[in-house]
């Protein structure tokens, strides 16, 4: 069952630590632009109070990594850090 992110906060976030959100397919499909637009979305709904960890909702299996995935995890990485003062850390 698929759960909206913004409504598992509003109702959880102060109970428990959410983890995600970024789909496999997110990472082979969309461009570097777009994956840092998902990434600044999702910490837009998810950082205020903590309680959420930023991650893929998945393991990559390449033994060579395609350069799409790549470019997308190196812009999901930075969006990520963007969003946060890691002097607070």
């Amino acid at each position: 069952m698929d759960c909206e992110l913004k409504t598992l906060k509003e109702r959880y976030g102060s109970e428990i630590c959410l983890v995600g959100n970024i789909q496999y397919e997110d990472f082979t499909e969309v461009t570097s632009r777009d994956m840092e637009d998902k990434v600044k979305q999702l910490m837009d709904i998810a950082k205020e109070g903590g309680g959420f960890i930023l991650s893929p909702a998945c393991s990559f299996f390449h033994s060579k990594m395609p350069d799409k995935i790549e470019k997308n995890i190196k812009a999901f990485i930075y969006a990520g850090l963007s969003m946060v003062n890691i002097n607070n850390l």
